[in-house]
C-alpha cells in the first residue's frame, strides 16, 4: 500500500516508501487504463517532480481484465524527498498526478 485514509483529513494521505539498503531495487506500480496500446515502450516515461525514472513495463496487467500496469523504478537520489508528484506519459499524453511520499 502507498496510501491510507486519514480520518482527521477525511482524506487518502501517501504512506512513506523506504527504499531500503543501496542495493535493492524499488519499484512503483501504477494502474489505469488505456496504456496497454502504447506505440512502443520508449514512447513511455515517468518523471517525479522534474526527475526521469525508468518504465520498465507498460502493458496489460497480469490477472486483471481491462486493467493496465507501469512499472517505474523508484531512483535513490529520490530518498528523503518526503511528498512528490508523479507522472507516466505515454506517447505524448501525460496521465494524472500521482502523489508518492518517499522516506
Amino acid at each position: 500500500s502507498v496510501a491510507r485514509y486519514d480520518d482527521n483529513l477525511k482524506r487518502f494521505v501517501p504512506i512513506p516508501i523506504d527504499l531500503g539498503p543501496a542495493d535493492d531495487q524499488v519499484s512503483l506500480l501504477l494502474f489505469g487504463t488505456g496504456f496497454r496500446f502504447n506505440s512502443a515502450l520508449e514512447n513511455v516515461s515517468s518523471k517525479a517532480g522534474n526527475m526521469t525514472l525508468q518504465v520498465t513495463f507498460a502493458g496489460a496487467a497480469p490477472d486483471f481484465v481491462g486493467l493496465d500496469q507501469a512499472n517505474i523504478t523508484l531512483d535513490r537520489i529520490l530518498s528523503g524527498n518526503g511528498e512528490i508528484d508523479v507522472v507516466l506519459t505515454v506517447d505524448g499524453i501525460a496521465s494524472n498526478p500521482v502523489r508518492i511520499n518517499v522516506k
